[in-house]
C-alpha cells in the first residue's frame, strides 16, 4: 500500500512541478506527461491491490485467525498489563508504580542480574464487584452536537455561535449534574 501510494502521488507531484496542470481531464499527447502519468495510474492500480489483500487478510484472520495473548509485543507499559479485549474499567485496583517501565521489570528484571519485580496479587471478585462504573448517557453526544453548532458559526452567524454557546453552557450543566443527588436524596 505505501508503496502504491508514494508510486501514485510522487509523479503526480513531479508533473505539477514541470507545469501539467491539475483538474483536467485529458492532455494532448505530445507534452512529455505520459509516462509519468502511466506510472502514477499503475501506482493507483498498487493501492487497489494491496487493498484486496488487506480485505482478505482481515477477513482470513476473523475467520480463523489466531487469538492474540494480553500482551503479545512483550510490551514495556502497564497498557500491557490488562486482559484483551480490556474490561471497561482498565485496571481494577491502581497499580503501585515505580519505575518507568516498571511492567517490563516485573517480567524481566532489570537486565543487570536483578530479580524480576514481585507482580501484584491477582484481584479478587471483591475488588471487581465494588467497581462503579456510570450507567450511559446521551448529554455527552447533545453537547458535541452544541458545540459543533457554536463552532460551525463562526463561518455562519454571530448569533449561531451565541446560541450554540449558551447551548453548550445548559449542557455542560446538565452532564455534570446528571447523577447528582440533592442531600434529601430526593433527585429528579
Amino acid at each position: 500500500m505505501m508503496i502504491g501510494f508514494n508510486v501514485t502521488f510522487f509523479p503526480q507531484h513531479y508533473l505539477g512541478l514541470i507545469g501539467m496542470p491539475r483538474r483536467i481531464y485529458t492532455y494532448a499527447g505530445d507534452l512529455g506527461w505520459n509516462f509519468w502519468n502511466l506510472v502514477s495510474t499503475i501506482g493507483a492500480f498498487t493501492i487497489a491491490l494491496s487493498f484486496l489483500v488487506f480485505i482478505a487478510n482481515v477477513i482470513k484472520t476473523a475467520r480463523a485467525g489466531q487469538v492474540a495473548s494480553a500482551d503479545p509485543w512483550d510490551g514495556r507499559t502497564l497498557e500491557w498489563a490488562i486482559p484483551s479485549p480490556p474490561p471497561v474499567y482498565n485496571f481494577a485496583r491502581v497499580p503501585e508504580v515505580h519505575d518507568r517501565d516498571d511492567f517490563w521489570l516485573q517480567k524481566h528484571g532489570d537486565g543487570h542480574g536483578g530479580a524480576p519485580r514481585p507482580t501484584p496479587a491477582p484481584v479478587t471478585a471483591a475488588e471487581i464487584a465494588a467497581i462503579h462504573m456510570p450507567s450511559s448517557s446521551y448529554w455527552p453526544v447533545l453537547l458535541a452536537l452544541a458545540m459543533a453548532m457554536m463552532i460551525s458559526g463562526l463561518l455562519i452567524s454571530m448569533y449561531q455561535v451565541i446560541v450554540g454557546g449558551l447551548l453548550t453552557l445548559f449542557l455542560m450543566y446538565r452532564f455534570a449534574m446528571e447523577h447528582h443527588r440533592p442531600p434529601d436524596g430526593h433527585g429528579h
